[in-house]
């Protein structure tokens, strides 16, 4: 997030890591229910990750960032929910799956 770029995956140098439906970030993640807009500064607290410093988005239909229909088989983004990230690098970022 830091650089605005993509990296190979076999580099360490990464914030988020993307696989199908699944999300991972390098240091802390919070779930927020809340415009994206109305979130202006980070909480120090409330953050989960992994014990080896990389935190999931929990998975499953409603859990994480998405709705699955099981009829149609397509995943839809949790309008208005909005992820905030402690990053390893001890800064904080903020994103919102929109598509």
């Amino acid at each position: 997030l830091r650089d605005n770029k993509v990296v190979d995956t076999d580099s360490s140098d990464w914030d988020l890591a993307f696989n199908g439906a699944e999300i991972k970030v390098k240091g802390e993640l919070k779930t927020v229910d809340k415009k994206f807009a109305l979130i202006i500064a980070a909480d120090e607290s409330g953050y989960s990750s992994g014990d080896d410093g990389i935190a999931v988005m929990p998975g499953g239909s409603e859990n994480g960032w998405f709705f699955y229909d099981t009829t149609t088989h397509i995943i839809e983004p949790i309008p208005q929910r909005t992820f905030v990230v402690h990053l390893a690098a001890g800064t904080y970022a903020k994103f919102q799956i929109l598509s």
